[in-house]
């Protein structure tokens, strides 16, 4: 992937760029019936994909990792520091960048008569640790890898349809006015997750 304008400063004149991140937070957007939209209008994923890029200028603290047609990947702590305060700011942020997204997507995509139809799910995972670096030499690529992005994915594949689903290791991160309004999710890896 390119290197993300946020990380492009840090990076700019180091030859071999590469840390470990202990604790990051994840959200990753999908949007369920991508066929749906493009039947409606073939711009029409590119003006959702659109909105929910505007909404993350808003949280610097997330880096857009990659699009993979329907998905969309943002990781919040990149560069903090284990015992670093800021672990709970990219993680209590993560919550009000979800809501923003669920809130837009709600008014972008139609709402269907069948409660099973799903048209977005998002994934709210913190955890880590994750490798960051630079591959390449004339020609630079950002890089992030770590098992918590694979987590990730399997943990929306359980997302109900139309929720944001939240892991334990986020909740116990969250301030108190954050954790308002959660519900019980379905189980994932012998662990409990939150609906949102």
């Amino acid at each position: 992937q390119l290197i993300p304008s946020e990380v492009e400063s840090a990076v700019k004149n180091v030859e071999d760029f590469s840390i470990i991140s202990n604790c990051v937070t994840v959200v990753i957007v999908q949007i369920k019936e991508v066929m749906d939209v493009f039947n409606e209008s073939n711009e029409k994923l590119d003006t959702i994909m659109s909105s929910i890029d505007n909404i993350a200028k808003s949280y610097p603290q997330f880096i857009k990792l990659r699009t993979l047609f329907d998905i969309v990947i943002y990781i919040g702590g990149l560069f903090t520091t284990e015992n670093d305060s800021s672990n709970s700011v990219h993680t209590n942020g993560s919550i009000e960048f979800s809501k923003q997204i669920k809130e837009e997507l709600n008014k972008l995509l139609l709402k269907q008569l069948d409660p099973t139809y799903s048209r977005f799910t998002i994934c709210i995972n913190t955890g880590g640790p994750v490798a960051c670096y630079t591959t390449g030499k004339s020609y630079k690529s950002f890089e992030v890898v770590g098992g918590i992005i694979d987590e990730s994915f399997r943990i929306l594949a359980a997302a109900p349809p139309d929720s944001i689903i939240i892991t334990e290791a986020t909740k116990e991160l969250l301030n108190q006015e954050n954790i308002e309004g959660m519900n019980n999710g379905p189980a994932v890896f012998d662990q409990n997750t939150y609906l949102l």
